[in-house]
């Protein structure tokens, strides 16, 4: 599970190994540069302005979309966004993110053949009875 903690500007206070793998991005202190709100594959997945809507409501939420990484990965991730207190406001938002890739292939995948299922079935002819011998 990737694990992030962000300030209210969007800058990273600390990412895992585990996200910056996901995310492709250098680990260490070069997380620190990082500001969630200008990546664009955390904009695009929703998760950016899901951070900003936990620091305006203070409160947790929890959602999931997808995106494509900087090498050109498409991933799919479910996060779970809870703001620590601080002085009436959050002080920051701490994100816990599932990889939900081959889940959502999976799924994918089911919705197509079912698709390709009920066009077979729904074209064939409702004169047509099955032979019970």
């Amino acid at each position: 599970m990737g694990v992030l903690r962000v300030a209210p500007d969007g800058s990273v206070r600390e990412m895992n190994e585990v996200l910056t793998a996901l995310l492709d991005v250098a680990g260490g202190d070069d997380v620190r540069d990082l500001n969630i709100y200008d990546f664009a594959p955390l904009d695009e997945c929703g998760l950016a302005g899901f951070v900003r809507l936990c620091f305006a409501e203070n409160r947790p939420r929890i959602s999931e979309g997808g995106c494509r990484t900087p090498a050109g990965d498409d991933i799919y991730l479910r996060y779970f966004l809870h703001p620590l207190p601080g002085d009436g406001a959050p002080e920051q938002v701490l994100v816990y993110v599932t990889d939900l890739t081959r889940i959502n292939a999976t799924a994918e995948e089911l919705r197509r053949i079912y698709k390709q299922f009920d066009s077979i079935v729904s074209g064939m002819s409702p004169l047509m009875t099955m032979d019970e011998n």
